[in-house]
């Protein structure tokens, strides 16, 4: 088997894993591709993850598969296989997409028959507090990446001093504040406040230091 047919077939298989794992949302997924993918040999750094989570909530699609599509090419591409590069963005994005295929249809055609069965609903009551967790998570992944200038030091809170280099961007904490207030108290169409922040960070981001 050919170099670029194996590092294909193990991207498949990769993202067929992240598909079985992808309960309640693209989100969940976050914590997961930052393990696999940031930081290690042959992915990208953190500060690129950060800048693929903005690309991602300005391109239609959802956010897991929109990474998906990104980290396949970006993975052939740092492989030293730019050229078939757009095939590892497909074979991610369909191994991504898979699991939750075969799960579906599968759930489509037994669930009149199990949804009231004890163990199913234990399995779904049991899922749902796991992909909270997960979203947790990937907010405050969300925040270290965007609102803070570093990882979040925990350690604060058990008497320790903030390493030097962390600190806040102040009009990005701005921005979260006014977009969570308005997505709660208006009606405002989400892309319309997606790309009004968009806007207003051009604007401000690169005059002032963060």
């Amino acid at each position: 088997m050919s170099a670029i047919l194996l590092k294909l077939l193990q991207l498949y298989v990769t993202f067929c894993k992240f598909g079985a794992l992808c309960f309640g949302g693209g989100y969940v997924l976050t914590p997961l591709y930052i393990a696999a993918f940031v930081d290690v040999p042959g992915g990208i750094s953190m500060h690129e993850f950060g800048n693929l989570l903005a690309l991602t909530q300005m391109t239609p699609g959802p956010i897991g598969i929109n990474a998906a599509t990104f980290f396949g090419f970006r993975l052939m591409e740092n492989a030293g296989m730019r050229p078939v590069a757009a095939a590892g963005a497909a074979v991610a994005t369909i191994g991504l997409l898979t699991p939750s295929f075969f799960l579906l249809v599968f759930a489509l055609r037994s669930l009149a028959r199990w949804r009231e069965h004890r163990i199913v609903q234990g399995f779904l009551g049991g899922v749902a507090p796991m992909s909270v967790a997960l979203l947790a998570v990937a907010a405050l992944l969300f925040l270290e990446v965007s609102v803070f200038t570093g990882p979040i030091p925990w350690k604060v809170f058990f008497g320790e001093s903030a390493p030097s280099g962390f600190g806040i961007r102040w009009f990005a904490l701005l921005l979260v504040a006014a977009s969570a207030w308005t997505v709660l108290k208006t009606r405002l169409n989400i892309v319309l406040l997606i790309l009004l922040c968009a806007f207003f960070g051009a604007l401000v981001f690169p005059f002032i230091r963060v």
